[in-house]
């Protein structure tokens, strides 16, 4: 048979502002001066839904307010609904504060109804909001009993005849609570009736003179007797998710606790999808003029949470907001397909840290640049390296020749002057081991002079390895790079 999930969210309006923020405040969202949604704390004031906005403020004195913004909401169900792509291609919005899904034909692939239910569960669970399923052969049916407990749509798919006990689950909704609008309601419910069933139990042509075509087209789609065409979600190439306050954040320290919700959103966008991305931006919206923009970038692929954490506070630290905040909003670079690779067995106590964590860390330090070597026709370290953030994909360029096998991971330009106490360099009062070997070059022989340098390399007391040189002409030491 055929069969629909409908997902509504009958508190969008107010979670889009509250996700995120701990404690809520007293807060409410109005439209045409009157209170459509209320907070926990409002209504423990004595707030609320259908009260004048007026008298909403004469019982709470530090009550925050909000426009409803029916397209905020939109772009938000769009978002949810991307989530529920890999339960079935066929999802539909429909606004103001439902997603309808296809799902006829996916109950096998799941292993049946409960099955299915439990994963939409899973994947709604971490999205902030507040869902309410419901179950019906038509979308407007699925729809319609979600003002029920699923529970009740899900015994008549199990039913003898579902069909039927479907159509006698409808014919018990109250006619108040249906979707239809207010001044249809009200002339369905002037004459007496309360019930969907007491309605169809009327002559069409009848209920078709007195209310009008549009009634009969809904009953028709509701029931299944016409076509109801929909047009369907088609994935996102890129993540966006966004988070709106309901006053505007002043100091980025507010900012900490919604962006690590929004990153965990963007992770599991991408583990769905096995993706990862090199950079994310940060758009800072004031409640007037341009956005401000914030870029993080990192050295290879990630879809990890704590890192990307770590680097956009590091850059918050360093950050000064031009307005307080009003909508912060988390885009994803170009998505890239998620290598598959073993990790290690077991890990060496004492092994480096990766190179691209560090180069991710030291990036987001001010005043600290990292550099990658490239091809260039002068021998000397410091003047063959070329400001190429190492983060960034290398161009298609042949193999550089560098004067070592393996060059210093942190190079000091200038290099910095060494002492000699005895037989040993001294870098901060420790003294360096020298290690076997020994390269010397010369460079600029055009020069009357030309630089003549003997390099060796040392390791420090704590483990690390230097690269070091002495200029052969004032028999000076230096220290040129750190391992």
């Amino acid at each position: 048979m055929k069969l629909w999930l409908a997902v509504r969210c009958p508190g969008l309006p107010l979670e889009l502002l509250t996700r995120g923020l701990d404690p809520v405040p007293p807060l409410v969202v109005c439209e045409d001066h009157q209170v459509l949604l209320a907070s926990e704390a409002a209504r423990q004031a004595g707030i609320q839904p259908g009260m004048r906005l007026a008298t909403a403020r004469t019982l709470c004195d530090h009550l925050h307010t909000a426009e409803r913004d029916t397209g905020r909401e939109e772009r938000a169900l769009h978002r949810l609904g991307e989530r529920l792509l890999d339960i079935t291609p066929r999802v539909s919005v429909a606004p103001p504060d439902s997603l309808l899904l296809d799902i006829g034909a996916c109950l096998r692939l799941f292993g049946g109804l409960d099955p299915l239910l439990e994963q939409t569960r899973q994947r709604l669970a971490d999205s902030g909001l507040s869902t309410r399923p419901g179950l019906g052969p038509t979308p407007l049916a699925a729809r319609e009993l979600t003002l029920r407990p699923l529970a009740d749509s899900r015994a008549c798919f199990f039913a003898d005849d579902p069909e039927a006990a479907f159509r006698a689950l409808l014919a018990e909704q109250p006619l108040t609570e249906l979707h239809l609008s207010g001044k249809l309601r009200q002339r369905l419910t002037a004459p007496g009736f309360r019930t969907l069933g007491e309605i169809l139990e009327l002559p069409r042509h009848t209920l078709g003179k007195r209310h009008g075509r549009a009634l009969l087209t809904w009953l028709e789609r509701l029931l299944g007797e016409r076509g109801d065409e929909r047009q369907f979600l088609a994935p996102a190439e890129r993540f966006r998710d966004e988070q709106e306050f309901p006053d505007p954040v002043a100091h980025t320290d507010g900012l900490i606790f919604p962006m690590h919700r929004l990153l965990e959103a963007l992770a599991t966008h991408l583990r769905r999808r096995q993706e990862s991305v090199t950079a994310i931006h940060w758009h800072f919206r004031p409640l007037k003029g341009p956005a401000q923009t914030m870029t993080v970038e990192r050295a290879q692929p990630a879809h990890d949470v704590d890192t990307w954490l770590e680097l956009t506070r590091r850059r918050l630290e360093h950050l000064r907001l031009h307005e307080p905040v009003l909508v912060l909003v988390l885009e994803s670079g170009p998505p890239l397909e998620r290598a598959v690779c073993g990790g290690d067995l077991l890990t060496e106590p004492d092994a480096r840290a990766n190179r691209h964590e560090l180069f991710d860390r030291l990036a987001t330090l001010p005043g600290l640049s990292c550099i990658t070597p490239r091809e260039h026709d002068e021998p000397l370290p410091e003047a063959a390296e070329r400001d190429r953030d190492p983060r960034q994909a290398p161009a298609a360029e042949p193999a550089p020749e560098l004067p070592f096998d393996e060059p210093p991971l942190w190079l000091l330009n200038p290099p910095r002057p060494l002492p000699l106490r005895g037989d040993h360099l001294v870098w901060n009062d420790a003294e360096l081991e020298w290690l076997p070997g020994e390269q010397r070059y010369s460079s600029h022989w055009w020069r009357p002079e030309p630089p003549v340098r003997e390099y060796r390399t040392v390791r420090h007391p704590a483990g690390f390895c230097c690269r070091v040189f002495r200029d052969r002409r004032s028999g000076q030491w230096y220290l040129q790079g750190i391992f």
